[in-house]
């Protein structure tokens, strides 16, 4: 499937750039009093290598129910999205078998030879080393009150110290429901190995025989564990976009119209109320007349990474 891409930039080299079109040195910017606004922003994938890649492959799993579990993996990277946009201009489906050890054998070279003939930059590859569930039976200990002292009214006495009582032995069982895989990300035009990892999850339930909870049916947990690898593996191999919080920095002495100065403190204020759309605009019309100025460069630098846009 082809979908428009998207690529990843890192937050801090924006600002910078807007930072070196005016010739003040960086080192006036800090001890400043800051405004705070919350904006969206662009995180790396912990496998900072995989941010590159445009056009990815995913080759079908080994093990029981890989083959299922490389289409809901497709189906996390087709949906991937940052501001709105596709992360991948293609995510396609890698036909050739992968061989079960991590190696360069035939397998693994068929395999990159085909995504690379369907333009693919990089293959993920892997196998489903465990989907099953277990149930461990234990006992446990409760204590049971035979009488209360005596008190007044029927919710004080509901409420009464304890004044006899017994320990007593439940049983319980906690199921556990697990998932694992292992998988390897390749560079196709390299045929390297980028990185090789492994990723796990459990999801637990629990009944005791004094409780009307029920236990969750194994099929559920597995599901459950099995969702949370696809969101590990999302967040080891995809920009994603998170909220941070940041400083705008205040007016500066280098701004040196009194009528500009106000602007900038209204687009602040803008900011600050949640209209970042409105105190951007205002900081790209005031670079026009004050370009020296490092507050507006700096905060023109957060309004780029905000809009998706590093010029």
């Amino acid at each position: 499937m082809v979908v428009e891409a998207w690529r990843d930039k890192v937050y801090t080299g924006v600002i910078m750039k807007h930072l070196l079109l005016i010739p003040a040195l960086p080192f006036l910017l800090w001890g400043c009093a800051t405004h705070k606004t919350t904006v969206n922003v662009v995180a790396a994938p912990k496998i900072a290598e995989a941010a590159r890649f445009e056009a990815i492959a995913v080759a079908n799993f080994q093990g029981a129910s890989g083959e299922a579990f490389s289409r809901e993996l497709e189906s996390v990277l087709v949906n991937a999205r940052v501001h709105d946009k596709p992360v991948y201009r293609s995510v396609q489906r890698a036909l050739v078998p992968t061989s079960r050890n991590f190696s360069y054998g035939d397998a693994d070279q068929a395999l990159l030879k085909n995504a690379a003939t369907n333009n693919a930059q990089a293959v993920i590859a892997g196998e489903v080393i465990k989907a099953n569930y277990n149930d461990e039976r234990s006992t446990e200990n409760r204590f049971i009150c035979d009488k209360h002292q005596k008190a007044d009214g029927v919710l004080a006495q509901m409420f009464a110290p304890c004044e006899s009582g017994r320990d007593i032995k439940v049983s319980c069982t906690t199921r556990t429901g697990n998932y694992a895989v292992a998988f390897r990300l390749l560079d196709t035009e390299s045929k390297k190995l980028i990185s090789s990892q492994s990723v796990s999850s459990i999801s637990e339930s629990k009944s005791c025989t004094d409780s009307s909870d029920k236990l969750e049916a194994p099929e559920q947990l597995i599901a459950q564990s099995k969702s949370k690898v696809l969101s590990h593996m999302r967040e080891l191999l995809v920009p994603r976009q998170v909220q941070m919080e940041l400083d705008l920095m205040p007016t500066d002495n280098l701004i040196q119209s009194a009528n500009n100065k106000e602007k900038m403190e209204g687009a602040l204020r803008f900011a600050k109320e949640g209209r970042f759309d409105r105190a951007c605009e205002i900081f790209r019309k005031l670079r026009e007349q004050e370009a020296q100025s490092i507050a507006i460069q700096f905060n023109l630098g957060i309004c780029a990474e905000a809009d998706d846009d590093p010029f």
